[in-house]
């Protein structure tokens, strides 16, 4: 057998000139070169992971989908085309495995504050309500994403979904009668008006009868608010321009038009459809500077799910209800999801880096969670994770830019004995824009624990003798937990903290649309090794081995 011999990534950086992609319809590859004479791949060409969680808002557990369904995810978007899966192969459509996706951005393309990399993901499972959600990286790094769901056959507070059956009636594609929908708390109602003409995306007529889907979204239920498309920091298509912002929503609702023979309308003709919302007390108006009132206008968006963005759709003005409270009235010729709320601009794409600090620096790598609100009102922005490695700074996959947020950070918990030190809670950042670096001190309230190192190495079938050591990014939980804590893997190794002697563990890790995962006991031993075999796409794709 030959001596084994590596590419490191110095040596990576020297044949670069090699690096090239293939385009075909289908998808695009990068390669990694081995010119037949190496026997150890080091493939970590990649400058930044992107570890996505999907996971059930209401359960908060991973979205595992079954019956051989797939959840399937779709990158849109400005930067779309510096996006492939972490083995550097990029799809039209990538598919979440166990509740993971594990993204990569491509060597060409490198992430500043003055040209980020922005794209979001569309994605749907059956059951769940589609959604999307908008990733802004403005330096290279690991990323954490978490993605929350909505069950559409158990929805959570703050989320009405309602259904109206074999409604009106069509003639040519034009509606007889008028059509009404309203939310279950009455806090949004729709009209569709006799008269309009409903087509769906081919302009065919639509035909028979309407089922129609309304979903409201309460603004004052983090639950909700977590789940609608785009999210609260997202980018607005307005006059041409496209800019990022921070919504301060008054109300979002959804609402899907299906005729007997479920084409779903996509244009409306003739006459345009009607919303009424209820606004709740205390929405922030950043155009005055106070609360909502009386006489205020509000702006109403539309979200274009194939770009990502937020359409400017209009401006209506507060008025007074019949029940004492205030409301919108307004009208859009637009399907899909839509927005009623002014918006602050953010001024730049910077995110503050954070510094781990703290007594957890037996880890090489930890992951924290938190929640952003905005300080202005205590609304909610985000959920935020840190993948924090004690070597560099971490930065969070969004930006607020100059408007001031809170984070309330998770403390240790059962699922994870590393967590931020509860008393600089609340975390104010006053501007994202300063591009400061803020220390994030953690605490370890675990019992008696140890360590352990992770080394992973791959090979293919077709060549056996060829040792591959990847760079994907590990989950991991106890055997009896559903709470899943990640960790950094370079160059096939991986250190892991907080680990009970005696116990059993699950560690499994994401590439190219395949979860591989394992169990082990925590014994004295302190390495431990696991094998993957890629397929073939992927060795020859990726690695270059046919």
């Amino acid at each position: 057998m030959k001596q084994l011999q590596s590419i490191n990534i110095i040596t990576l950086i020297s044949i670069l000139s090699f690096v090239f992609y293939f385009s075909f319809s289908s998808c695009k590859k990068i390669e990694n070169p081995s010119n037949g004479i190496k026997d150890t791949i080091t493939y970590d060409l990649q400058k930044s992971t992107i570890n996505i969680q999907f996971i059930d808002i209401k359960t908060n557990k991973n979205i595992v989908a079954l019956n051989n369904e797939k959840l399937k995810v779709v990158v849109v978007g400005e930067s779309k085309n510096a996006i492939a899966d972490i083995v550097g192969i990029q799809n039209e459509e990538y598919f979440a495995q166990k509740g993971f996706l594990t993204l990569t951005i491509l060597p060409d393309f490198t992430p500043s504050s003055g040209s980020p990399i922005r794209f979001s993901i569309n994605y749907e499972l059956k059951n769940y309500i589609s959604s999307s959600k908008e990733i802004t990286i403005d330096k290279d790094g690991d990323y954490i994403v978490r993605v929350f769901m909505e069950n559409a056959t158990d929805p959570t507070e703050g989320v009405s979904i309602e259904e109206l059956i074999n409604a009106g009636n069509l003639y040519n594609g034009v509606l007889f009668d008028d059509v009404t929908i309203s939310s279950s708390n009455g806090d949004a109602t729709v009209t569709i008006p006799g008269g309009i003409k409903l087509l769906d995306s081919d302009t065919n007529n639509l035909s028979g009868k309407l089922n129609i889907t309304l979903t409201y979204y309460d603004g004052k239920v983090d639950d909700a608010f977590a789940c609608i498309p785009g999210g609260v920091a997202s980018s607005i298509l307005k006059n041409n321009s496209i800019s990022p912002a921070v919504f301060y929503n008054a109300g979002v609702i959804s609402l899907e038009i299906y005729d007997s023979d479920f084409k779903k309308a996509a244009f409306l003709e003739e006459k345009s459809i009607d919303i009424e919302m209820n606004i709740p007390d205390g929405i922030f108006n950043p155009e005055t500077g106070s609360n909502i009132k009386l006489g205020d206008d509000i702006q109403l968006f539309n979200y274009l799910t194939d770009t990502g963005l937020w359409a400017y759709d209009g401006v209506a003005k507060v008025e007074q209800g019949s029940t004492g409270g205030l409301i919108v009235n307004t009208s859009t010729n637009k399907t899909g999801t839509y927005n009623l709320g002014n918006y602050a601009w953010i001024g730049c794409n910077n995110g503050s880096s954070f510094e781990i600090t703290g007594d957890c620096v037996q880890c090489s790598s930890v992951m924290v969670k938190g929640t952003v609100r905005k300080q202005r009102d205590n609304s909610f922005v985000s959920s935020i994770s840190l993948a924090g490695n004690w070597t560099q700074t971490s930065a969070a996959p969004f930006s607020t830019g100059n408007v001031g947020i809170y984070i309330d950070w998770i403390g240790p918990n059962e699922c994870n004995p590393c967590g931020v030190d509860q008393s600089i809670n609340p975390f104010l950042i006053d501007d994202m824009c300063s591009s400061q670096t803020l220390s994030l001190p953690l605490i370890n309230n675990g019992e008696v624990t140890t360590s352990i190192t992770a080394s992973f190495s791959g090979i293919c079938a077709s060549d056996t003798n060829i040792v591959i050591l990847p760079s994907f990014g590990i989950w991991l939980r106890h055997l009896d937990s559903d709470c899943w804590r990640w960790s950094s893997m370079k160059n096939g190794q991986s250190k892991i903290c907080n680990l009970i002697f005696g116990e059993t563990y699950v560690i499994g890790t994401y590439y190219n649309g395949i979860w591989k995962e394992w169990e082990l006991v925590i014994s004295e031993e302190t390495i431990y090794n696991f094998k993957l075999e890629f397929p073939k796409s992927t060795c020859s794709n990726t690695f270059g081995i046919l």
